[in-house]
């Protein structure tokens, strides 16, 4: 249970952060949404670092069969995974296709709130 308590700790944090982020500089975020998508390279690089904590993270713990919160953290651990490979191997039309979601910028409060709520739920536990 450490290791699932760790990567609470440190999931917890980051969503906590990232949904702060979308709350409080929904601009500049909004901004960054859009570099990644027209720079391969930016998405390459943070593709990169993504499958490397991903697979970290999937190495270190694949709980599938304990408690929820084991799964919860095996779940994140392979959205990041999977995340990192599709920076890394999906061709630029890919990222294009969600340009008009990330357009849309009242959705940034929204994901901002969800992820400042999942991120409480994991640091709670974690802390």
């Amino acid at each position: 249970m450490g290791t699932t308590i760790l990567f609470a700790q440190i999931f917890g944090v980051v969503l906590l952060v990232e949904g702060a982020s979308m709350l409080i500089r929904p601009k500049e975020i909004h901004h960054l949404v859009g570099e990644l998508i027209d720079s391969e390279a930016l998405r390459y690089v943070v593709g990169m670092a993504l499958l490397l904590l991903g697979l970290l993270a999937v190495l270190k713990h694949n709980v599938w069969g304990g408690s929820k919160l084991e799964t919860v953290i095996s779940l994140l651990s392979w959205a990041v995974l999977v995340k990192g490979a599709v920076y890394i191997l999906a061709p630029k039309a890919t990222f294009k296709h969600f340009e008009k979601l990330i357009q849309n910028k009242s959705i940034y409060p929204v994901v901002g709130v969800v992820l400042i709520v999942a991120g409480l739920y994991l640091a709670k536990i974690g802390f």
